[in-house]
């Protein structure tokens, strides 16, 4: 099953440095620190100890999808994991990777159709995983908000669509939308990233 959610980014990537890097380390933080709070999404692969998180990050390179792993991200700050994702990628881009460094994943982050203006896609989920989400592209558009004083009225705001493929015979359906909106508030409270 794929469950489909609608994120408001405008808070992360204001005065976001790094765009796109901010922004996917951004969600990563956001999905694993819902992780924490809804396990049962993160039950796939084979893990050091319950609870360890071995983040998948897809890559788009000329010799094709690369899904290098974030060892251990929970134990990163956001800093330390957009980092860390952003030399993946550039290991994956120059076709640095081992064969360690894409084996173990137990829930698997992808965003790279995004950066070709993808709204939106049904990830697919790797032999043995329970969950993967997709990060569509962050678009600008006018959008309904609310002022703190409760009137609503039109704002330019950044938006993009979290799409997340689950196994529902491992994964209720209700969990998997409870999951999306914890990633969701979590992002749309996040600013960018300090130190």
């Amino acid at each position: 099953m794929t469950s489909v959610i609608e994120v408001d980014v405008t808070p992360v990537l204001r005065g976001a440095a790094q765009g796109g890097s901010e922004l996917a380390g951004a969600v990563a933080a956001a999905v694993l620190a819902a992780l924490r709070e809804h396990p049962s999404l993160n039950a796939g692969g084979a893990t050091a100890r319950p609870g360890t998180v071995h983040l998948g990050v897809a890559v788009d390179t000329v010799r094709g999808l690369s899904v290098p792993v974030v060892r251990d991200a929970g134990d990163l700050n956001r800093p330390a994991l957009t980092r860390r994702i952003a030399e993946l990628r550039r290991r994956a881009t120059e076709g640095g990777l081992t064969q360690d460094d894409v084996t173990g994943a137990t829930f698997t982050l992808t965003g790279g159709h995004g950066e070709r203006r993808t709204l939106w896609d049904a990830p697919v989920l790797a032999a043995g995983a329970t969950a993967s989400l997709a990060l569509g592209a962050a678009v600008e558009r006018p959008v309904v908000v609310r002022r703190p004083d409760g009137e609503r009225v039109l704002a330019v705001r950044t938006m993009a669509h979290l799409a997340l493929a689950h196994d529902p015979r491992l994964v209720d359906a209700a969990d998997a939308a409870r999951f999306l909106e914890d990633v969701r508030g979590r992002l749309e409270a996040a600013g960018p990233a300090t130190a």
